[in-house]
């Protein structure tokens, strides 16, 4: 089935929302724009479950993986809010959405992308309203499609450092920029994802960067590695901590941390297992001697990514 036929197929499902809008065409453009499940990290939980019940690593990555998916979402959000309308230039190999009001007064918003052969490119661009002579860039994003409709490798980069000197809000909180890439070619899936913030008042001891990456199998099997800064280890100074998690789809998962810098055990190493209950079965913590409990042997076989 050819990659149009395909997107035709996607449209009658209703898996494209407002196909009747769009043409065949603007398919093939949209299906090169990046969704929320395709750049989301799904950790294994239960509807029941009870935290204080759960490993600590276990929630930290959970955790984590919340906020990796709320970075995502802050941007996405951005580019689903223009493309839910339906193109306003349509040329053989560009399309454009917009201008149209943003939603901070004042400012107009557009998305510009163009075709050459499988690859896709799209900038979301602003503009004030006070003075229409150029548009400034917010995201740059590049797809090349491998294997049919959402298979391919992709690019998204954000600065909001233009937008932030003409005096707009880019509506992502604190971030400078931002860097993903990511394969959805075949499995595993993989996201990579590195980031910059400005300096938190409310929040001083916010990371300024770092960088995460995601795994995921076709059967639920996953990994999450992160930078992840916070004062466990005692000590009075904030801890750079360098976290691998892995689980199996049926929720059974470890966790291994080095310690990057802070006070003291640098260079020290951690290792956390659960079952399929979320709940501890081997603790290794060189700074908690106490806490250890099982052996390495109750860790659930999990292969590398």
């Amino acid at each position: 089935m050819t990659f149009r036929k395909l997107l035709v197929v996607s449209c009658l499902l209703g898996a494209v929302a407002g196909c009747g809008n769009y043409s065949n065409e603007d398919l093939e453009f949209m299906a090169a724009l990046p969704e929320k499940p395709e750049l989301s990290a799904e950790v294994p939980t239960r509807s029941a479950l009870m935290l204080g019940e759960t490993a600590e690593y276990y929630r930290l990555t959970r955790n984590v993986s919340l906020i990796f998916n709320g970075i995502t979402e802050a941007f996405l959000g951005l580019i689903d809010t223009i493309r839910a309308l339906p193109p306003t230039t349509r040329q053989p190999n560009r399309r454009i959405w917009g201008p149209v009001p943003a939603k901070q007064e004042g400012w107009m918003v557009r998305m510009v992308m163009d075709r050459a052969g499988t690859t896709f490119t799209y900038d979301l661009e602003f503009q004030p309203v006070s003075d229409p002579g150029g548009w400034l860039r917010l995201i740059h994003g590049t797809y090349a499609v491998t294997s049919g409709v959402r298979h391919g490798v992709g690019q998204i980069g954000i600065d909001t450092k233009p937008l932030r000197a003409a005096g707009a809000d880019p509506g992502l909180g604190f971030l400078d920029y931002l860097t993903v890439d990511y394969t959805t070619s075949s499995f595993p899936i993989d996201v990579k994802l590195t980031f910059a913030n400005f300096d938190n008042p409310l929040k001083p001891s916010d990371p300024k960067a770092g960088h995460y990456e995601y795994a995921v199998q076709s059967n639920g099997q996953g990994a999450l590695s992160y930078d992840f800064f916070n004062d466990s280890i005692p000590g009075p100074v904030l801890d750079e901590l360098l976290v691998t998690s892995r689980w199996l789809g049926t929720g059974e998962g470890r966790a291994d941390l080095q310690v990057v810098s802070g006070d003291a055990f640098v260079g020290a190493e951690a290792t956390e297992c659960w079952d399929r209950s979320f709940r501890a079965v081997y603790i290794d913590k060189p700074w908690a001697p106490l806490e250890r409990t099982g052996t390495p042997a109750d860790c659930a076989a999990i292969p590398t990514l």
